[in-house]
């Protein structure tokens, strides 16, 4: 067994995650279908989040702010968590009880094929973990599906995101506490 590990020192790789980019080609899908969708959605500005929702309090509080500069905005999410208290309805409530839930549109799971048109409907598309241990090492495959869109992306700076994306190229990094989707609008 030694002999392995003297073969391989040396010779580890960081493979990141990667993006399906035939699903989450552009070209996949037509203009019409991604209008038509989007107006059925009924969205002057939309934001979309597509992913677990592990945490979606900073989107959540700084809808508030976005909302009052741009009272058309929607806020798109897709998604679900196994947890109850991370679960789509968790998040419906705490969007209800802040008085903005008339601005979210909770969709819960979709099939992976489904995915790619919801983002192409969206103005910016938006992570948000928390600076918390926790995220640390999160490295969202979201982000990667974002950009294989073509959309911009606000995210928040935690470690593994700053290295998946560089601020103002693309879509902007913000402090967890000032994450505003539609500066890249």
């Amino acid at each position: 067994m030694s002999w392995l590990i003297k073969v391989l020192m040396g010779k580890n790789f960081h493979v990141p995650n990667g993006v399906d980019l035939e699903l989450f080609d552009p070209s996949r899908y037509s203009e019409s279908e991604i209008s038509e969708l989007r107006k059925s959605i009924g969205a002057e500005k939309l934001v979309v989040f597509a992913g677990s929702l592990q945490d979606l309090n900073i989107i959540i509080d700084s809808a508030g702010m976005v909302i009052k500069k741009h009272p058309n905005v929607k806020y798109l999410i897709i998604g679900d968590h196994r947890d109850p208290k991370k679960s789509k309805q968790y998040w419906e409530e705490k969007a209800r009880r802040v008085g903005l839930s008339e601005n979210f549109i909770f969709l819960g799971r979709k099939p992976r094929s489904e995915i790619p048109k919801y983002i192409l409907c969206a103005d910016v598309c938006v992570d948000s973990f928390p600076n918390e241990p926790y995220y640390a090492a999160a490295h969202p495959l979201k982000l990667l599906e974002y950009g294989a869109c073509g959309k911009p992306i606000v995210a928040t700076k935690v470690s593994e995101t700053t290295k998946s994306m560089q601020n103002g190229q693309f879509g902007y990094l913000a402090d967890s506490q000032d994450l505003n989707p539609m500066q890249v609008v």
